[in-house]
């Protein structure tokens, strides 16, 4: 009996740490993000290096009447395109935002 409960107690002690290292991951990205939405509204170049890997991609995928749109642009073309002096863009997330991880990717 001691061991089922020495084994339970452990189980439940890796369970919580490992909670607790997703979370700190989610709260990572989350601030993340909030850092991009801050570099849109302030147009800081300084930061969306920062934050951004400028030799990565985003997709987009758009539906227009019958067909379907994608495009693929790099982040270094996305970062020239959002800083604009005569433009500001003021993004917020909606609450209840859901943070997905896996392996090295995560979505917000």
């Amino acid at each position: 009996m001691k061991k089922i409960l020495f084994l339970l107690l452990v189980t439940f002690n890796l369970s919580a740490a490992g909670q607790q290292a997703v979370e700190k991951e989610k709260h990572s990205v989350l601030q993340k993000v909030q850092q991009f939405f801050e570099a849109l509204e302030k147009q800081d170049t300084l930061l969306f290096k920062s934050i951004l890997f400028l030799d990565g991609q985003s997709y987009s995928v758009k539906k227009e009447k019958d067909s379907v749109k994608w495009g693929m642009r790099s982040f270094y073309q996305a970062v020239k395109k959002f800083i604009n002096p005569h433009q500001i863009i003021r993004e917020r997330m909606l609450p209840g935002v859901e943070i997905k991880i896996h392996q090295q990717i995560a979505i917000a």
